[in-house]
Formats: C-alpha cells, sequence, structure tokens
C-alpha cells in the first residue's frame, strides 16, 4: 500500500482512532512518527498536532483498504465489505453495491478481473492467501444454479458406483464443484487435462484413481482428430463447385472429348 499520512492530537489518539476504523490492533500497524504534537501555551498558543505515517497494517487490511479505495474511485457506493478467512481464502463480500451489474459484468467478468487484479497485486507476501470477491451473494447464487446442474450426475455416481467426467469448464465452476464434493462423504473429485480442457472426474470413494488417470491419458482414450479429415472434405468440396452467374444461371460442362488421331491417309 502506498503510505498513508494521518493526524491528530496525539500519536496515541491518531492509533487508537485508526484502529478502531478498521478493526486491527496498534501491534499490526507499521507506522513513522513525523511530528510527536505539543499541547502549547494555555493550551493552543503554539499547540502541534501529532502526525503519522502509515505504511503498513497487515495483509487482510491491506485488502480491504485496497478495495475500499478501488470501489471510491471508480465512484461505487456500498453499504459495507464482510471479510472472512479459512484456511486458505480471504473472502470480501461488497454488501449494498450502487451499482452491482456493473460490478459483476457479463458473465461476471468484471468481477473475476478486479478479483485476479488484486490476488496478483497481493500474490508475493508471505502471510497472503488466495483472495475471493463476491458482490451482494452474486457468487452464492451462481454456485446454487451449477450445483442443480451436475447434482443429477452426482448422484448417478453414487448409484452406479461408477466414475464420471465432467465436460471441460471453467475454473470458477470447477472450484465450486470441488468445494460442494468436500462436503459429500461417497463420492471424490480429480481434476484431469491441462489448460481450458481441463475437466473433472467424479467417482465414488476407495475407487482406484490410478484407473482414472490411465485412462484418460491413454492413446486408446484420446479422440481421433476429425478436423483433417473435415478439411480435405472441405477442399475436395471447393474443387467440385461451379460458379454461379448473377443470374442463377449455371454454365454447362462441355464433355471431354479424347482427341482424335491423324493418320497418313489424313496427312497427304
Amino acid at each position: 500500500m502506498e503510505p498513508k499520512i494521518l493526524t491528530g492530537k496525539t500519536v496515541e489518539k491518531i492509533l487508537e482512532e485508526f484502529c478502531r476504523e478498521h478493526k486491527i490492533k496498534a501491534d499490526d500497524i507499521q507506522y513513522e512518527v513525523i511530528e510527536k504534537g505539543k499541547k502549547g501555551f494555555l493550551g493552543f498558543i503554539g499547540a502541534k498536532k501529532a502526525q503519522i505515517k502509515v505504511t503498513s497494517f497487515g495483509i487482510k487490511q491491506e485488502i480491504m483498504y485496497f478495495l475500499e479505495t478501488l470501489l471510491e474511485k471508480m465512484n461505487i457506493e456500498f453499504v459495507d465489505i464482510e471479510e472472512s478467512e479459512t484456511d486458505d481464502s480471504f473472502n470480501y463480500h461488497v454488501v449494498g453495491s450502487s451499482d452491482p451489474g456493473f460490478l459483476i459484468g457479463k458473465e461476471s467478468r468484471f468481477l473475476n478481473n478486479m478479483q485476479y487484479l488484486i490476488n496478483r497485486i497481493f500474490e508475493g507476501r508471505p502471510d497472503t492467501k488466495r483472495i475471493y470477491l463476491d458482490v451482494d451473494n452474486y457468487k452464492e447464487r451462481q454456485a446454487a444454479q451449477i450445483i442443480r446442474k451436475y447434482e443429477p450426475i452426482l448422484d448417478r455416481v453414487v448409484s452406479n458406483n461408477k466414475p464420471y467426467t465432467l465436460e471441460p469448464m471453467d475454473g470458477n465452476i470447477r472450484r465450486v464443484i470441488h468445494k460442494f464434493i468436500e462436503g459429500r462423504s461417497e463420492i471424490s473429485t480429480l481434476t484431469i487435462g491441462e489448460g481450458k480442457m481441463k475437466r473433472i472426474v467424479v467417482f465414488p470413494k476407495g475407487y482406484d484413481q490410478t484407473k482414472i488417470r490411465k485412462r484418460s491419458y491413454s492413446p486408446s482414450s484420446r479422440r481421433p482428430n476429425n478436423n483433417r479429415n473435415k478439411n480435405v472434405k472441405d477442399d475436395n468440396r471447393s474443387h467440385a463447385k461451379t460458379t454461379t452467374s448473377k443470374s442463377g444461371f449455371k454454365p454447362r460442362k462441355k464433355p471431354y472429348r479424347k482427341p482424335k488421331k491423324h493418320s497418313e491417309s489424313d496427312a497427304e
């Protein structure tokens, strides 16, 4: 974060107010004293206010400060930002946004881009975790829709006692499914593939995962590349096409005639 200059009657009063505002302890703040402050004669003559420069005040508070500043720069009003923490993540939920549609964006792209930006800014810190953003419970509602779509498949894995490979999907959707299945005792998940072709395999608990990995990476399990055959067919079709005039008349092809051999008698 950029250093922040704070002014008050005394250094103690400044820290007390700052801690109350950001819900932190004074021990979490790193600061420099610029001016200790003076009471002055009779309490006002020659008095000087205290001034400190805050350089850091804890990773969670810095993320909160950055998010508040970012929303302020975008002229977005909000009621509150709720913060929570899990073993592997910091979660920030913007409540009562004045323009939730703008913050979320089409297919939640703007929200995901904001989340990506904040993660990149704080990723080098040793005390950081994965950072997740939400606006007015949007991701919670989206997660509920995803689960409703895939829940019948999960139940089928349980009833058939066989693994099922889902189609390639976005990382956010995969994360929702993984998290939901963590709460179920009878099935588990495994991610296979690379890049945009990453897929989730849902399998019964106790199923041999090595079979899944071998099957997913074996040559026989790979789909044939039909693009080459398709291109050949398209080329053949393009050669077979005939030109059509603007009037819609197709010129008739002249039949091929074998050239006539001239005999010696003809030459005479």
